[in-house]
């Protein structure tokens, strides 16, 4: 991981960053299909310009989802391919440690295997997790990436509905 917070951006402006913005929409749309006030958190979340220039902390999260009494934050991620449902959950670090520097906030990951069939999978993000969870380094398209891999069997993952009655509490 480098210190440039617009390193991996800079890296995939070949256009592959777009799947970001695919899938950020796709996990909106499906939070709003179930009454969730789902919107980007950050402005250009959904932007599919590229934009050099970032205001935002590194590890912040993509969608906002809003209710009476508080807000619940949402990182979305997910493989740019085809992979089985057993297969791990994967977050970047800084992700995680974006909730871990924030405990005021509720920040939950989704990640989102678009499938056929299309599975969208929830976990919060609590204290801890960057120690609890194995470092994982694959080489994708020719860069070295570090992730923390979430078990898919891991308790703590939520379905989409489970997701919106957890939060609806």
């Amino acid at each position: 991981m480098t210190g440039d917070p617009t390193f991996w951006k800079d890296r995939y402006n070949d256009g592959q960053w777009k799947g970001g913005v695919r899938r950020v929409k796709k996990v909106i749309a499906a939070l709003q299909e179930k009454g969730l006030d789902a919107t980007p958190y950050a402005d250009d979340a959904l932007s599919e310009e590229y934009i050099k220039a970032t205001s935002h902390e590194r590890g912040e999260p993509d969608v906002k989802i809003a209710f009476k009494d508080r807000i619940v934050l949402l990182e979305v991620t997910g493989p740019d391919i085809n992979i089985p449902a057993t297969s791990g959950l994967w977050f970047r670090p800084d992700k995680l440690e974006y909730a871990e520097n924030h405990p005021e906030l509720e920040v939950w990951g989704a990640h989102i295997i678009e499938g056929p069939p299309a599975l969208i999978r929830f976990i919060q993000f609590t204290p801890g997790m960057n120690k609890k969870y194995p470092t994982v380094r694959p080489t994708i398209r020719g860069t070295t990436e570090t992730f923390k891999e979430i078990p898919a069997n891991d308790t703590n993952i939520l379905t989409l509905q489970q997701f919106c009655d957890q939060v609806h509490r």
